[in-house]
């Protein structure tokens, strides 16, 4: 007698290959790789065939896959040789995203979430913008950069959306990768001195990237990843993973010197409370502790705790910045604004529009408004800001609502588990957005991508909550033959 399935329809998966899928997809392919060619040039063509190859070949499964960027890290901003600007990470997202299709065209992924869906709102906006611009091929390498991170999103939503065992996956990989970055730079960066008071600091930690306020950034989405790693782990080496991970991001964060970054993690550690309470106690107790032992080596002026104690006193006062030029660059950023307050000037131009004879600033250009709202609003106009508010809100409330469901469940332990992983997460993005407010570190597009992809795994973790999980241990959630399949559901494919 065969037992059925407990599991309602909707959860059992058909995992035979869909001709009509497959063709659409081969058919899009081709489409994409003759635009690559013409767009440019067979160089990067050649690359997207062979990463497309090597990660399918590398990747058994999704989770994998969305982390093959990551684990690119310390690469994935190299320039293609005779590839007009493109870089490492534009042909393994390319690669990721071809792979994930194939996964969902099988029917091994379940479906985005619709929340996802609100991300095409922004990168509609960075089109119609780019339409108007001062210079229209930047404005589209923007666009470009955001359309591949949206789609990255879709991807890592479905992954985070599958199981709570593969978004644990991707994040183990994602806290490893990270280590590859954040570790390499940081002892030159500890014998880093000091000017003005801590306003002004050398030898900054920079990791691959070209300016200590990114690799400050990327030192904290390290720290939320391995934060989350370890409030999701069942297994022992999970943990060790998470506090190494934990500890490395907290060192790095420090010693870029980055005070946005480190306004940011604070908020972090505040919504984490908030949205956490049951870590409360534990935060607690590692913020004291951690602060008065980083109080006695400053105080004993033991490097680099010293220079962190004076820059970190610059946020309450001090000596100021000579070279800090924050009010006058966001005063800018408004008369560009409303020089053209639909559409804005186009994105990627802030350089170029503030550096005119009728810019404000004199002394020398800056390439963003170093706020993200006022950036998107100089660039883009209303359309980016309301953009940007549409795909916060419908975040928000994604979370805050698979946060309630969850809570309901709170004699779960599972339940618990996954709350506490999605309360970590959504306290990162919450981090990165106030981040954001007084800072602009996404005209890097490895970046960019990292961000899209923690949105996609925090927007997947909110549409599973409350639903059966799937098998963690594959990608298949019924039984093996389709003769045991109850006749009721036989055939029946995840509509998400």
């Amino acid at each position: 007698m065969t037992t059925p399935d407990p599991r309602p329809v909707s959860m059992v998966v058909d995992h035979r290959f869909h001709p009509g899928g497959i063709a659409v997809l081969a058919g899009v392919f081709a489409a994409a790789l003759v635009a690559v060619i013409g767009w440019q040039g067979p160089v990067v063509a050649l690359a997207g065939l062979g990463a497309v190859g090597v990660v399918a070949v590398l990747t058994r499964r999704a989770s994998v896959a969305i982390a093959v960027p990551l684990l690119a890290a310390p690469v994935a901003l190299r320039e293609l040789p005779g590839a007009q600007g493109a870089q490492v990470v534009h042909v393994l997202v390319v690669a990721v995203l071809a792979v994930v299709a194939l996964q969902a065209a099988r029917g091994r992924l379940p479906a985005p979430p619709a929340s996802v869906y609100a991300g095409i709102v922004f990168v509609l906006a960075l089109l119609v913008a780019t339409v108007g611009s001062v210079d229209p091929f930047r404005g589209l390498k923007v666009s470009v950069n955001h359309l591949l991170g949206l789609l990255l999103c879709v991807a890592a939503a479905m992954v985070a959306r599958h199981s709570h065992a593969w978004l644990r996956e991707v994040l183990r990989l994602w806290t490893l990768a990270s280590l590859a970055v954040v570790l390499p730079n940081l002892p030159q960066a500890a014998a880093g001195g000091s000017r003005f008071g801590g306003s002004i600091v050398t030898e900054r930690a920079l990791g691959v990237f070209s300016q200590p306020n990114d690799f400050g950034e990327f030192s904290l989405f390290c720290i939320g990843a391995a934060f989350a790693l370890f409030v999701a782990a069942e297994r022992r080496v999970d943990r060790i993973i998470g506090v190494v991970g934990l500890l490395a991001g907290t060192a790095a964060l420090a010693l870029s010197f980055s005070r946005g970054s480190w306004i940011g993690a604070a908020a972090m550690v505040v919504l984490v409370g908030i949205l956490a309470p049951r870590l409360v106690r534990g935060i607690a107790a590692v913020v004291v502790t951690g602060g008065a032992l980083a109080s006695v080596a400053a105080a004993f002026s033991v490097p680099p705790f010293a220079t962190l104690a004076a820059r970190l006193a610059t946020l309450a006062g001090g000596v100021p910045n000579p070279e800090d030029d924050r009010a006058i660059i966001y005063a800018e950023a408004i008369r560009l604004w409303l020089l053209h307050p639909v559409l804005g000037q186009g994105p990627g131009t802030f350089a170029d529009v503030a550096g005119t004879p009728e810019a404000l600033l004199v002394r020398r250009p800056y390439i963003h408004a170093h706020s993200i709202p006022l950036d998107i609003a100089a660039e883009m106009g209303f359309a980016g800001v309301i953009a940007l508010l549409v795909v916060t809100g419908v975040s928000v409330v994604a979370v805050l609502r698979a946060l309630r469901r969850l809570g309901r469940r709170a004699s779960d332990p599972a339940a618990r588990r996954e709350r506490t992983t999605l309360a970590v997460l959504a306290a990162l993005l919450g981090g990165v957005a106030v981040h954001g407010l007084i800072d602009v570190v996404y005209t890097n597009p490895f970046l960019i991508m990292v961000a899209w992809t923690m949105l996609g795994l925090v927007l997947g973790a909110a549409a599973r909550a409350g639903t059966p999980p799937a098998d963690p241990d594959g990608p298949r959630a019924g039984p093996e033959r389709a003769d045991q399949v109850p006749a009721a559901v036989r055939g029946v494919t995840v509509p998400g």
